[in-house]
């Protein structure tokens, strides 16, 4: 079992990658609609911010030093990257579901396997339970902001959305369990979410990118 500062370092950089990246994939989508300014900020940063720490804060075995954390990461980050996103959806204007595209892959894989790997050094929760959980707190985010912004069949029709997720989230499961035996160190469980992140992401690519065209 990790000790508390193992587990500080990776909720703080977990959550200011959750954010980052939710927040700029939801600001790019936002303005590509037409959402105003404000509007696109505030759909960014709640949407982003509410699954993650409700999720966390559920499954989570917090310390008071740790909510802080989670308080303070994810806003900062969701505000960051709502910037990010709006700069990314200007300079990109001709490319911008491309650039949604990836950016809410890694969004998504980061906000679902991350939660499994830090979960995982937190509680002793079995492979169905964890799975559950990476799934909820990846696709949950993106599917709100779709919902938000009126955009149901997005949140709904496409193709390899879930199932990438659910292949990554095994494959960190597989990791954990080979190296860690479910009781990972902190430096397994980055690996796992690395490897699981990447395969989401990978398998966006080889089979929904056309999506990101339409």
């Amino acid at each position: 079992m990790p000790n508390a500062e193992g587990l500080d370092i990776f909720i703080g950089i977990i959550m200011g990658l959750i954010g980052v990246t939710g927040s700029a994939a939801c600001a790019v989508r936002a303005r590509s609609l037409g959402v105003s300014f404000s509007g696109a900020c505030f759909l960014s940063i709640f949407c982003t911010s509410l699954v993650p720490v409700m999720g966390l804060m559920y499954f989570g075995d917090h310390k008071l030093a740790q909510l802080d954390l989670l308080f303070s990461f994810i806003p900062a980050g969701a505000f960051f990257g709502f910037l990010l996103g709006l700069i990314l959806s200007e300079l990109f204007k001709a490319s911008q579901h491309a650039l949604f595209f990836w950016l809410d892959s890694f969004g998504m894989g980061i906000q679902g396997v991350s939660a499994i790997g830090y979960i995982s050094m937190a509680n002793k929760l079995g492979p169905v339970a964890l799975l559950f959980i990476g799934l909820f707190c990846g696709l949950a985010p993106g599917m709100l902001r779709d919902v938000l912004l009126g955009d149901v069949a997005m949140a709904v029709e496409q193709n390899w959305y879930a199932s990438a997720l659910a292949f990554g989230c095994m494959a960190a499961l597989a990791y954990l369990f080979l190296v860690g035996n479910w009781m990972p160190d902190l430096s397994t469980s980055i690996v796992a979410s690395a490897i699981g992140v990447v395969i989401t992401a990978s398998l966006r690519r080889i089979f929904g990118y056309r999506l990101a065209e339409t």
